[in-house]
């Protein structure tokens, strides 16, 4: 949402709505702003739609607006300003040092996958005996480009090691709010931070993600990277699906920290018009596979360091 601020006319395209007041004698735009800028979130869990959400002109229509008397409107409208300006100040005094959290959370995840976050233990069982169990004829490749990792890990590419599934849209008439039949995700809004939102559910029987999958959020708004807690869910072309090959092996919390520290890489490579990530360019992901007991440890030691930065990124915020 934005404010027009321009005094010549401008034409819109159908994607963008005009609410314009009919009366400024009794409801101030910059009241209406207020308005609209506290809806922001249940506006956006209403929209329909994959890769391109959408929202109905009657969905915005039927918002119940709370209007005060126009006078209390403008004391509201300086009120929340005041307010606003202490916290942007407050917000420029954290934004270094959150800046400096946000980089050092992306370098503990660079030092993990290549082996430098923990120390390796001999006594642990290599990482090609890993690899044999899921695969007998398993041998190295002369083909990648290796790295240089510790003993006791091995590179492959992805798909030794994953199972990718590709979402599909449903048609609304197999949705519904009511909470009837498994979750359905239909965008990348569904993934807040560490947890994931349902907006819709489906008793469509086909199941796409299971429990212990990595969801990536896969065309338009892509690189958004969360672990399935729910179980059985249904999602969006918008989302693919990882699976580990071997769970008890190659841990799923290891190949979201995998997709989690090369999804710069991938968001590089996405194409076309609405960007996607290509199947490929996960399946083709060159990545190191450490020791089983070694993925617990890094594990471990990053729950540590996410722990120790939130501390400081709550304190900044108190």
């Amino acid at each position: 949402m934005g404010v027009y601020q321009y005094s010549d006319d401008a034409l819109l395209n159908q994607r963008v709505g005009n609410l314009r007041v009919i009366s400024p004698n009794c409801f101030i735009p910059e009241y209406r702003n207020l308005f609209l800028s506290s809806k922001e979130d249940e506006i956006l869990k209403k929209a329909w739609g994959g890769a391109q959400p959408n929202i109905s002109p009657s969905t915005i229509c039927d918002f119940d607006i709370p209007l005060p008397p126009v006078n209390e409107q403008s004391r509201i409208v300086l009120a929340v300003s005041k307010c606003m300006s202490i916290v942007d100040f407050i917000s420029r005094e954290g934004e270094e040092i959150e800046a400096s959290i946000d980089k050092a959370k992306v370098k503990i995840l660079e030092l993990a996958i290549h082996g430098k976050l923990v120390p390796q233990n001999p006594a642990d069982e290599p990482a090609i005996e890993l690899l044999k169990y899921i695969n007998p004829a398993f041998k190295p490749s002369d083909n990648l480009h290796y790295e240089d990792y510790p003993l006791g890990w091995q590179d492959v590419t992805l798909k030794e090691v994953i199972s990718l599934y590709s979402g599909r849209d449903l048609e609304p008439a197999l949705c519904n709010t009511e909470h009837r039949g498994i979750p359905y995700l239909v965008g990348a809004s569904c993934i807040e931070g560490n947890a994931i939102s349902v907006y819709r559910w489906t008793e469509y029987p086909e199941v796409v993600a299971k429990r212990d999958d990595v969801l990536l959020s896969c065309k338009g708004t892509v690189g958004e990277v969360l672990l399935n807690t729910l179980g059985d869910v249904h999602i969006a072309r918008q989302f693919m699906a990882i699976r580990s090959k071997a769970s008890q092996l190659i841990l799923p919390e290891y190949i979201e920290l995998i997709i989690k520290a090369s999804i710069e890489k991938l968001k590089r490579a996405a194409r076309g018009i609405i960007p996607g990530i290509s199947r490929e360019d996960i399946l083709e992901l060159t990545v190191g596979i450490p020791p089983l007991a070694e993925q617990k440890r890094i594990l471990l030691k990053i729950i540590e360091s996410e722990d120790s930065l939130s501390q400081i990124s709550k304190s900044i915020s108190d």
